[in-house]
């Protein structure tokens, strides 16, 4: 568990929780843009998108994306967004193998807006050259080690604003494949790259409109919205053209033509495979639903859920109190197999206008056997940006539609496929909590009048049908009765035959509910693991993995079927409370919450015990 208290700049927030998810073993494995139009254009919008995966300590291999929009913003006079050399985002950076080029950090820029200082000093024009649209500068001359390069600029605007909310999804799998849409009776607007020229009365030959690979057999062919059979057109794959057979009548004058297909993507890297661009359908960046529509349609993905939305703050954009360089501050916990998570904008601009936003993704410590695809998501954001289910519901070429109860991880828990196989189902959170009627008066439940602690319970997941698949790891429900944000627990217990799970014998990893507390010497205190009833030795017959709490049975020692294991062990842990406010949470909802809003208690450290 690594846990963090972190802050950023809000410019630069996703790029740094993108860094801390791949030091935590989420690597981001492909990254694309969907782009509306020439990436220089000043009105070209852009929804930067990261796709991530895990090998969990489970073996399960899980899969995230995270999505932010930005563009399309055309500034009025008086309006040139400048970024000063005094602050954090007018350092300059060294490009990585030279000695005379510097990055600047918010990019494309407005070209000559730069004004460079070499250590503090005005560094003359003629001392460099500027590429604006890559955001970098060359110095003619190669500088001492220690100088110091930093710059005013106005970024360009076409280059990242200040992010107001993320989006996230989860998916099976992905191709690196995507499926251009043709107006037809089904779809409302195509993509750019279907169109073809209007037919002429005479025309036989049309050019589709991409240099890309097409995937064979994957051409249809539509006339004024309807589709024509094969049988009257040729397809040359290589040439990337469609030819109207002599089997019908050329186009009519005026007839609008338009192609489906499957385009292959072309990606650079090796552990990071970048597609660039993708031209994609028009969107707006500050509605939801139209971005990550566009974002489906610019790669197959295969069962993607319904995105889950985090909102920074109720505003659509916010306020001149906050720029660029403003504070985005986070906290939490990550592990290979989990991320949980709190952030908060600088709030001195206005508390009002910003939000306690939570995040949770991955793996549940299950309760019994486990759900087929063991892969949560829930966050909170405002109503505007929830991405509500409907019917036949489609993003891109996809549906997400997975039945009534559909869920979108904000409005409930999103759990990825049941033990049953049914995908994306809404879930629901179940504590220890006290009837909501008697929450009233002085309200002593936090601390208690008798022993003068805090009531705390885990936090599980249920369905009204599986009933309680598991509970969120290291998470304690703490309900909001006399104690502040960003208060801290200490919790002392005892595990005392905690149920592992049982043995099928040739499973040979069991997960413990909590990290046992180590002595000083590093050894654990009072651990005792069972297999049948019999007491099992660290290091001869399991070994154990204390960050991610993974019990892993050596050969020859793996737990026969049906043989339970059980645990006993002590643990001493500080966890740090804090009262989700977004609108639209799971722990905000009374239809999901037995009592809201109810507080996380994420674990911040586990303490030594040597006696």
């Amino acid at each position: 568990m690594t846990w963090f208290d972190a802050d950023s700049t809000i410019q630069l927030f996703p790029q740094d929780l993108e860094k801390r998810f791949n030091d935590n073993g989420w690597a981001t494995y492909i990254k694309y843009r969907a782009a509306t139009g020439d990436s220089k254009s000043a009105s070209t919008k852009f929804a930067d998108v990261r796709l991530f995966r895990s090998t969990g300590t489970d073996g399960q291999i899980r899969n995230f994306g995270m999505v932010y929009g930005y563009g399309g913003v055309i500034r009025q006079p008086g309006e040139m967004d400048f970024v000063s050399q005094n602050s954090v985002l007018g350092k300059a950076k060294l490009v990585e193998g030279s000695n005379t080029k510097y990055q600047i950090l918010v990019y494309p820029i407005e070209a000559d807006s730069e004004i460079i200082y070499k250590n503090g000093v005005l560094l003359a024009k003629s001392e460099y050259t500027v590429d604006p649209a890559a955001g970098t500068f060359t110095l003619k001359t190669a500088p001492q080690a220690a100088d110091q390069f930093t710059v005013s600029y106005a970024p360009a605007p076409n280059a990242p604003s200040m992010p107001k909310r993320l989006f996230f999804f989860t998916f099976d799998d992905v191709r690196s494949e995507k499926i251009v849409e043709a107006v037809s009776g089904g779809v409302k607007a195509g993509d750019p790259e279907s169109i073809l020229p209007d037919g002429d009365g005479t025309r036989r030959i049309f050019t589709i409109p991409t240099a890309s690979t097409i995937k064979a057999g994957s051409i249809r062919l539509y006339i004024n919205q309807v589709e024509i059979s094969t049988e009257h057109y040729t397809v040359d794959y290589t040439a990337n053209t469609i030819t109207i057979a002599n089997t019908r009548p050329a186009p009519d004058a005026g007839a609008e033509l338009y192609v489906s297909y499957t385009r292959i993507l072309a990606g650079t890297g090796t552990s990071t495979l970048n597609f660039g661009d993708i031209l994609s359908r028009s969107f707006d960046p500050g509605d939801a639903k139209s971005m990550m529509n566009a974002v489906y349609s610019c790669m197959y993905y295969i069962y993607p859920s319904l995105p889950t939305a985090l909102s920074f703050t109720p505003l659509d954009n916010f306020d001149r109190g906050w720029q660029r360089d403003s504070t985005m501050y986070y906290w939490g916990n990550f592990t290979k197999d989990r991320i949980v998570m709190f952030l908060r904008p600088d709030p001195t601009a206005g508390a009002e206008n910003t939000y306690y936003a939570p995040l949770y993704i991955g793996r549940m410590s299950t309760v019994g056997k486990a759900p087929r695809k063991n892969h949560v998501i829930f966050s909170g954001c405002r109503t505007k940006d929830e991405i509500a289910w409907s019917k036949d519901m489609k993003l891109g070429a996809t549906y997400v539609d997975y039945g009534n109860h559909t869920s979108n991880g904000n409005s409930s828990v999103q759990l990825q496929q049941s033990i049953g196989g049914t995908y994306y189902q809404q879930h629901y959170l179940a504590f220890i909590t006290h009837d909501k009627m008697v929450d009233g008066g002085e309200s002593k439940f936090n601390p208690s009048a008798y022993s003068g602690k805090y009531h705390i319970s885990p936090m599980y997941v249920v369905h009204p049908n599986d009933g309680f698949v598991g509970r969120l790891d290291e998470i304690y429900a703490v309900h909001p009765k006399n104690i502040s944000q960003l208060d801290e627990l200490e919790v002392v217990e005892t595990a005392t035959g905690e149920d592992l799970g049982k043995g099928d014998g040739n499973n040979a990893v069991f997960h413990l509910y909590h990290q046992p507390s180590l002595k000083d010497d590093g050894t654990p205190f009072n651990l005792t693991v069972k297999v049948a009833c019999a007491e099992q030795v660290l290091g001869t017959d399991y070994t154990i993995d204390y960050v991610t709490k993974t019990i892993t049975f050596l050969s020859g020692k793996i737990p026969a079927a049906e043989a339970e294991i059980t645990a006993t062990y002590e643990y001493k842990q500080i966890y740090r409370y804090t009262l989700a406010d977004t609108p639209v949470s799971p722990l905000t909802l009374a239809t999901i919450s037995p009592f809201a809003p109810i507080g996380l208690g994420i674990l911040k450290e586990t303490l030594v015990k040597n006696s």
